[in-house]
């Protein structure tokens, strides 16, 4: 259970000595059983930090195919990004354009090189709460810095000691508090700074919704110095009419990397055929990289007679029958389960629910549709 909290005040030197059981902070005694060693303080503070999703989303992104993405480090924006040290580096798309992996794939060849401290944090807004607020981003950026430089954070680490120590042997609970470890955040990258250089990368910055979007961009602008980069992935909404820092739209330049993509998984079917399949998947795509993976999986599942002379017909008819908009989900899901009419009647069922569908309705559903759940009862008892 989360633990809950009053406020931690603006951090200060806290010297600590044990004797015995006397425990000291600053001007205030406290009498009881010794506290652990201040390294173990640190593991601990590590820990209370810590949430269990923190890394969920990206390890979800998938290593990009070989030779995609390399266009990144070569446009003109991310050259002059890196001599112009100080602005926000923007890479902005429309939904499935393939930020998320750009940013990824940058985080990944910056992380070869040993050069800086490379910290990130990739937004979810299909993931818990933390996953989706700027709470849930300082916590994760603190636990690389505490894991990687924690004498930056020895006043974080202070304030968890005295706030651990003030609830012993009381029932009262605290949590961290945004704001406070918002300022955490920027002391400590003041102090490494004077070290080495910071590689920041934020992904899907939309998906924390506008006022969580826009706090951070408040406090990354505030940031903004020499030897801090900051790069950011977005869609075009609901940030807007950005005017500070370099942007960079995907959808404008993966052409080569959906062509790529393409030519790779479909291989056996671009041989046979006189018909550039991974050039007009690429022109159907309008720069979106998830339309282009569906239109892959697809053929890959149609049933293509190898030599017969109807082949580039049927691999047109195929790509023309993709919805061009993924926002409409319910025809999207409908167009991929073709020939399976259980799962189909309960795609249309939960499209015009008028409330929302708990478990046990769905299970019931199953049951009545011939699933093979064979103890429903049981699966109920899980949640």
């Amino acid at each position: 259970m989360e633990p809950t909290a009053d406020s931690i005040g603006t951090p200060r030197s806290i010297s600590n000595q044990v004797n015995g059981t006397q425990i000291i902070y600053g001007s205030q005694y406290f009498q009881g059983p010794p506290l652990v060693p201040l390294v173990t303080m640190e593991e601990q503070c590590l820990a209370f930090l810590a949430f269990g999703a923190m890394n969920d989303r990206s390890v979800e992104i998938k290593k990009p195919t070989a030779g995609t993405c390399e266009w990144l480090f070569q446009h003109r924006k991310w050259k002059r990004w890196l001599s112009d040290q100080g602005d926000l580096m923007w890479i902005k798309g429309k939904p499935g354009s393939g930020k998320s992996t750009l940013l990824r794939y940058a985080e990944r060849e910056r992380k070869k090189t040993g050069d800086g401290l490379i910290l990130s944090f990739f937004f979810h807004s299909r993931g818990e709460e933390l996953q989706r607020s700027p709470l849930g981003m300082y916590r994760s950026l603190l636990c690389q810095i505490l894991k990687q430089e924690p004498t930056s954070l020895s006043q974080l680490v202070e304030t968890f000691m005295y706030k651990q120590n003030e609830k012993h042997g009381s029932e009262a609970t605290w949590r961290w508090d945004s704001d406070h470890l918002g300022n955490f955040l920027d002391w400590a990258i003041d102090d490494i700074l004077t070290r080495r250089t910071i590689w920041l990368f934020v992904d899907a910055l939309d998906e924390c919704g506008r006022e969580g979007a826009e706090e951070i961009l408040q406090r990354f602008n505030q940031l903004r110095r020499r030897g801090l980069f900051i790069c950011v992935s977005c869609r075009h909404y609901p940030l807007q009419n950005l005017d500070d820092g370099f942007e960079i739209n995907a959808e404008d330049h993966n052409k080569h990397d959906i062509v790529r993509y393409t030519q790779t998984q479909l291989a056996h079917l671009e041989s046979k055929t006189a018909l550039s399949i991974s050039d007009l998947i690429a022109a159907s795509s309008n720069g979106c990289f998830s339309w282009a993976c569906l239109a892959v999986a697809r053929l890959r599942r149609t049933d293509i007679a190898i030599g017969s002379q109807e082949i580039g017909n049927v691999i047109r008819q195929t790509i023309d029958s993709i919805p061009q908009d993924l926002d409409d989900r319910p025809r999207v899901l409908a167009h991929n389960i073709e020939g399976t009419p259980a799962v189909l009647a309960s795609v249309q069922w939960a499209s015009f629910v008028q409330r929302a569908l708990m478990l046990r309705n769905l299970l019931r559903w199953a049951v009545m549709v011939g699933s093979n759940t064979s103890q429903p009862s049981r699966v109920l008892e899980w949640y």
